[in-house]
């Protein structure tokens, strides 16, 4: 039985890779809930994994992505340094709250989380705005956040970040809602990074898989504090995970953006559904 156990778990970490890498969400949003869901494994522990999955996805992917220059470097980091704080006050508070509540405190965060899952992929399938149209902005002009990437598919794609102080609460937010879940914010990083900051979706999956790389190292130490972090799971999904991120990332730069959208749509209601 072990040995199943381990050949499924190393065939799934490399999914993870490769589907977190493409939609930019970076694998633990899929590890995390279904582990919570199919086995019984302890809680913290699965949230640790799912971090570890996240963060080995996130690295992997953003080395390839910036060497392409999809990245906008300076606004990861932006965002990253944001996030970052909130994700450790998530972690710290997800095993106050397991440890005070157990499963039932935890089990309405997760159906609330769900729900708002659900609502983004509403927000993604009515507003589609995989190459929105660059718009000035004054702010993103003064830091020299503007920029452009060459799209195998489009060509030269030119991008402005807008709205930047709303994202950066929006994706503080996201930091500490992964933090405490183990989740990482993928999920909600791209679509606020496409949808609210208005840019392509490319440039949204490598800038949050970037900001996952930055954002979640300091939370993933909160759980290996705690003792949570497993390094038998660890050392099992991190080889694979690593392989997949690397496939995706580059199948992501050369496929249409049209397809990384329902990637994301796909990864969000699996998630969401596991959640519930």
């Amino acid at each position: 039985m072990e040995y199943l156990f381990i050949i499924i778990l190393t065939a799934a970490s490399f999914a993870l890779g490769l589907v977190g890498s493409i939609a930019g969400v970076g694998g633990g949003v899929l590890f995390t809930p279904i582990f919570l869901a199919f086995t019984q494994m302890n809680v913290d522990v699965i949230r640790a994994a799912g971090l570890a999955v996240a963060l080995t996805t996130a690295v992997i992917s953003s080395r390839n992505y910036i060497r392409a220059g999809i990245t906008p470097f300076k606004l990861a980091l932006l965002f990253g340094a944001v996030a970052s704080l909130t994700a450790i006050v998530g972690a710290a508070l997800g095993i106050y709250i397991v440890k005070q509540f157990g499963k039932v405190g935890e089990a309405y965060v997760r159906i609330a989380l769900a729900s708002v899952m659900l609502l983004v992929v509403v927000a993604m399938f009515l507003k589609r705005q995989d190459y929105p149209e660059p718009r000035p902005n004054k702010i993103a002009e003064k830091l020299g956040l503007a920029g452009f990437y060459n799209d195998p598919v489009r060509g030269r794609v030119a991008y402005v970040p807008n709205r930047i102080f709303l994202s950066a609460l929006l994706i503080s937010g996201v930091g500490f809602i992964g933090g405490m879940f183990g989740l990482i914010g993928g999920w909600a990083i791209v679509p606020i990074l496409n949808l609210v900051s208005r840019l392509p979706l490319k440039v949204a999956v490598a800038t949050s898989l970037t900001i996952i790389a930055i954002t979640y190292a300091p939370a993933l130490m909160v759980y290996n504090i705690n003792g949570a972090l497993n390094a038998y799971i660890v050392a099992l999904t991190a080889p694979m995970v690593a392989l997949g991120a690397l496939v995706g990332s580059k199948i992501m730069i050369k496929i249409k953006a049209s397809v990384i959208r329902y990637a994301i749509i796909a990864v969000m209601i699996i998630s969401a559904i596991q959640l519930i």
